[in-house]
């Protein structure tokens, strides 16, 4: 449609829809994206962070777990208290830091902790285990 001060001339059709912008580009924001989004918006992340000796496996600091978007701010430290709990007595009870195999440590923390939320807060976080090996 022309809208100009002589009146209103009806044109051909033009193909419209969505266009989703995301900071530098327009249109390159696809369902996939949106939806990894939708969830770490709803569900949040948590970190946690592990030091180790890379030698003789002692824990020299941690865990230590810090989260954006996964609790409230009331309770924020109670259930990071309560989640750090839960990793520390899997790690005492699995004698898993011995180990060398640090992928297998990365994934039964990350299954505690979701285990955990899942539990306690209905809750799915994006979680994220970084071991440093010291």
């Amino acid at each position: 449609m022309l809208i100009s001060r002589h009146g209103i001339k009806r044109l051909e059709p033009v193909a419209s829809g969505r266009i989703f912008v995301d900071g530098k580009g327009i249109g390159d924001v696809g369902e996939v994206e949106l939806g990894d989004r939708h969830s770490l918006a709803r569900n949040g992340t948590v970190l946690a962070v592990l030091a180790i000796n890379q030698r003789t496996g002692a824990i020299l600091h941690g865990p230590e777990l810090l989260s954006r978007g996964c609790i409230a701010e009331l309770d924020h430290e109670n259930w990071l208290h309560n989640a750090t709990y839960k990793v520390e007595q899997m790690l005492d009870e699995n004698q898993l830091c011995a180990t060398t195999d640090w992928d297998e440590l990365r994934i039964e923390i990350r299954q505690t902790i979701s285990r955990f939320f899942k539990r306690s807060l209905q809750r799915r976080p994006l979680i994220i285990p970084i071991i440093i090996q010291l």
